[in-house]
């Protein structure tokens, strides 16, 4: 009996000795501890030596353990900055860094390397805004912040709405601009928000040697813009699809409308006129009827008066049924 009890207890702590060595399973492999600990290093460009492993071990598996397996799986794409950022900020900020790294490992990282810039920022702004921007201009949130406010161009926001479909290339010249050109930085950003890329280009490519010698200025974004504006709107225009009318399709209406009404007063008229004409086709009948009764009841044939109104009234149905046959 105690040799089973022996026996079971060393099969337990061996069991648990080996979850523990094993770590996690990232992307369908089973990694150990020590391998996730130096992958987030390699990522980190630290050394391998012993006691950074060691280090990174702790780390990684006591963020893991209290926020669970994820912060050591983003560790291994962003580098040993997520966990030891998770862990001196807490859940809150992993979980900006996970919206990061669903842009890119490269998001991912930059957001924890400037952690206190991010955590800053995205109290003013919000954490939307600011892994968006991350995400466009990887670890330089706090350069376009900067260029924003100084300029006074409407905040962030605007900036990020304004750039957020140029291509990647294109940010550095933009941001670039705005930092060398504070005061027509609000006029270049709003030409940017009508223009987009193709305003962009066009005023790089028109004006590289003078923006480089003495930054943009207003002419060079007007001719820009003018000479891009149509490109820019049939650009939006084929996006969004063809336009409906409208107006056509009120005036339309009206006309229908229109049509309508005319139908039913033709009609209205042709009924009031056909009824007018029978009734007085009706009318004079029974004045012709009360004239024969009339006669003859001069002539004493009183009991010829019933028998008239009742021919009259005969008459009067069968041509009300001819009237009928006529209307249908």
């Amino acid at each position: 009996m105690k040799k089973c009890l022996v026996c079971s207890v060393f099969i337990t702590v061996a069991a648990l000795s080996c979850a523990g060595a094993a770590g996690l399973v990232i992307k369908g492999v089973s990694h150990s501890w020590d391998e996730i600990a130096k992958l987030a290093l390699k990522v980190s460009g630290r050394e391998l030596t012993d006691d950074a492993v060691k280090s990174a071990v702790k780390t990684i598996e006591q963020a893991a353990e209290k926020y669970g397996d994820d912060v050591a799986k983003a560790s291994v794409k962003g580098g040993v900055e997520v966990a030891e950022q998770t862990m001196k900020r807490g859940g809150r900020f992993f979980g900006v860094l996970q919206k990061a790294a669903q842009y890119s490992d490269e998001s991912l990282r930059t957001l924890a390397l400037n952690a206190d810039d991010i955590v800053k920022y995205s109290a003013k702004y919000g954490d939307d805004v600011i892994v968006k921007l991350n995400a466009k201009f990887p670890g330089q949130v706090s350069r376009m912040v900067a260029a924003t406010e100084k300029s006074g161009i409407g905040g962030v926001e605007r900036a990020v709405r304004a750039v957020s479909d140029l291509p990647s290339e294109d940010i550095p010249r933009v941001l670039g601009a705005i930092e060398k050109n504070p005061s027509v930085a609000r006029e270049f950003i709003e030409h940017v928000e009508k223009g987009g890329k193709y305003f962009v280009d066009k005023v790089f490519e028109a004006n590289a040697k003078q923006i480089m010698a003495g930054g943009l200025s207003v002419s060079m974004i007007g001719a820009a813009y003018r000479a891009t504006a149509p490109l820019a709107a049939t650009a939006v225009q084929i996006e969004k699809g063809p336009p409906i009318d409208g107006g056509g399709i009120v005036d339309g209406m009206k006309c229908g409308m229109i049509i309508l009404a005319l139908c039913v007063g033709v009609g209205l008229i042709v009924y009031v006129v056909r009824k007018t004409r029978l009734a007085k086709e009706w009318i004079e009948e029974r004045h012709i009827l009360e004239g024969v009764a009339a006669k003859e009841l001069e002539r004493g044939n009183t009991h010829e008066r019933p028998g008239m109104i009742n021919e009259f009234a005969a008459r009067n149905m069968e041509w009300r049924n001819v009237r009928k046959c006529e209307d249908h």
